[in-house]
């Protein structure tokens, strides 16, 4: 006669395992959302930070070749018209003092040469930038060499050469230098090659899909977890290295303005002298800050592989020692 009770006590007992193994699903399911809902708000909190970084950054290298692309059209421009009056005047001292400056007059023959060029590049670029046409131009005028840039570059050419440059280099793309229309890989190309950094974990896209077993659930909540704190090493390592690259940007300017004031300075003086420009002994102090400054200006940010300049600091050295 006890058997009945002893089933009723065994369905008891399953009934109780059986609300237990519930209450127990439910909370690894809230809890595998709590892990989800946490990794998603941290995640959009890095990817904001991260684009605030992007955007000051590109800004910085815009202004940086806002101000670089200056010096050509201005005070290089104003030293070049000085080199040719001299040159109709057919001013002998020039070229002594010249080489007094310990250089043979062919290398700064064809360093006036070159610097020509640069200057009549700039005029068209500066052109580009009113009538709206140089996407991305500026940025890569900040980041890269002068030299690099305009060595295989040709009147006509320039605006399409650097918008190129910084369209096809992956960082600069990224960073918003590049654009399709330009023929590059644009930011879409940019984060591609950069293993979709700002890309979220495909989960958090599609959200998490919670199916009857609850341990799956929290397994693959921890599986993002995981996934989204990978994530954003990765982006804190992309904003580390981003003002990396501005600490470079502030240090050549630190150095061209330098060397600039003082080219500056020196091309008043020898221009409103009383003695004839042409022949004051000055003028080859003048050329030998002139050539520093450009060398200074082809000091590139970044290289063609997208990589931050390791050796700005050594470039300037060399330089101004």
């Amino acid at each position: 006669m006890p058997l009945p009770f002893i089933i009723a006590g065994g369905a008891v007992a399953a009934a109780i395992y059986g609300i237990g193994k519930g209450v127990d699903a439910i909370e690894k399911n809230e809890e595998a959302e709590r892990i989800c809902k946490r990794a998603k708000e941290h995640f959009e909190e890095k990817q904001s930070e991260l684009e605030m970084e992007r955007r000051y950054l590109n800004r910085k290298l815009e202004e940086f070749g806002r101000y670089k692309l200056d010096i050509f059209t201005s005070d290089f421009k104003e030293f070049i018209e000085l080199v040719r009056k001299c040159k109709e005047a057919k001013s002998s001292l020039i070229h002594r003092e010249w080489e007094i400056e310990g250089r043979r007059k062919g290398e700064y023959s064809s360093f006036i040469s070159e610097l020509e060029r640069d200057v009549e590049l700039s005029l068209e670029i500066e052109e580009g930038l009113v009538s709206g046409i140089t996407t991305g131009a500026l940025t890569a005028f900040g980041v890269y060499g002068s030299v690099g840039l305009f060595a295989s570059a040709s009147t006509g050419t320039a605006i399409a050469s650097l918008s190129g440059a910084a369209a096809t280099n992956a960082t600069l793309a990224w960073l918003g230098g590049g654009s399709l229309a330009t023929g590059g890989f644009g930011m879409a190309g940019g984060m591609a090659v950069l293993g979709g950094l700002v890309a979220g974990p495909a989960i958090l896209i599609t959200g998490l899909l919670m199916d009857s077993q609850a341990e799956k659930n929290l397994t693959a909540a921890y599986e993002l977890e995981a996934e989204v704190e990978e994530k954003i090493e990765m982006m804190e390592e992309a904003i580390t290295e981003m003002e990396l690259i501005e600490e470079g940007v502030d240090e050549l300017r630190y150095a061209i303005d330098e060397i600039r004031e003082n080219f500056s300075h020196l091309l008043e003086k020898v221009t409103t002298h009383s003695l004839s420009p042409c022949r004051n002994p000055q003028m080859g102090q003048l050329l030998a800050l002139a050539k520093g400054l450009k060398e200074a200006l082809s000091i590139s940010i970044i290289d063609e592989d997208g990589q931050r300049n390791l050796f700005i600091k050594e470039e300037i050295e060399r330089i101004t020692l």
